[in-house]
């Protein structure tokens, strides 16, 4: 149909990420270094009598599982009560980002449908937009931006993390290998077996610049604090983390979020892409969703 269209919704991944204690609501108040991965879903939407969502794709049952598109219909809902549209949409969403993941994908798909709809009606009101992406959740208007970024307080504060001043396809790209239990994380979970121990690496650390290798070294060595806490949740974490630090080429690991994903840093996308195969052909993670490739190109 001529009136369809599809919507990329990116995955985020969280380079570092650091508790800095609580804000007065009694959020935690964290930083981390984010940036969004060439892994996406893919929103289909045109107009319709009424509003209906579908999900299809390799992750649609676990995200039925967790609430189902519940996060979409908040947005579409959202977008109609502060009058940004009064039409109805048809939306079919592609889900391939792993799900309660550590990954950013229903704030993603939220975020990517509310731009298309501030787009689509050529509304001039950036400040409403960032107040509904907030009300949607604290990951929503980084989504917005899907670029690197600093998030700060509960993860609503964001900054844009600038790069050199080279054409996009001329930036360092480093290769990621992500690797997931399939066993869903919630957030709330995790941060409730949170306990702060000890002063974060990142208090005076927010100024660095991902423009080189050395530099996403630097990032991925402040670590992610909510490691422990989601591996008491989900043990196949600490195993995961020890298993990319012996493989060849990998020059860093983390986790991304609030887990269970966790990662490897390679000089190369190539080169995650080699170790991809050489985990598939040694059955090293059997039955553990894997994915490789880049950063996002803007």
């Amino acid at each position: 149909m001529n009136n369809e269209t599809i919507i990329e919704s990116p995955a985020k991944l969280n380079l570092s990420l650091n508790i800095m204690g609580k804000n007065q609501n009694g959020l935690h108040k964290l930083f981390s270094i984010i940036v969004f991965i060439s892994l996406k879903d893919y929103i289909k939407i045109s107009p319709s009598k009424k509003n209906k969502i579908k999900v299809i794709g390799p992750m649609s049952k676990k995200l039925s599982d967790f609430g189902g598109e519940s996060l979409l219909k908040k947005t579409l809902d959202a977008c109609q009560t502060y009058n940004f549209t009064k039409q109805n949409y048809s939306i079919e969403l592609t889900k391939n980002i792993p799900v309660c993941a550590g990954l950013g994908g229903g704030s993603s798909n939220a975020a990517a449908l509310l731009k298309y709809i501030y787009n689509k009606n050529k509304i001039s009101d950036e400040k409403k937009l960032f107040v509904i992406a907030n009300k949607l959740g604290s990951d929503v208007s980084a989504c917005l931006l899907s670029q690197p970024l600093y998030l700060f307080d509960d993860g609503s504060s964001i900054q844009k993390i600038q790069r050199s001043k080279l054409k996009s396809s001329e930036l360092y790209q480093p290769g990621f290998l992500l690797i997931n239990s399939n066993k869903p994380l919630r957030t709330k979970d995790v941060f409730d077996n949170f306990n702060i121990s000890s002063k974060s690496k990142a208090s005076n650390q927010k100024s660095l610049p991902l423009n080189s290798l050395n530099d996403y070294l630097k990032v991925i060595s402040l670590g992610n604090d909510l490691i422990y806490s989601a591996n008491k949740l989900s043990p196949e974490i600490s195993i995961i983390l020890g298993r990319l630090k012996k493989i060849s080429g990998c020059l860093g690991q983390t986790m991304s979020g609030s887990g269970g994903t966790c990662f490897g840093l390679f000089k190369s996308i190539n080169k995650a892409k080699q170790m991809h195969q050489f985990i598939i052909d040694n059955c090293l993670f059997e039955n553990y969703w894997i994915w490789s490739g880049g950063i996002l190109k803007n």
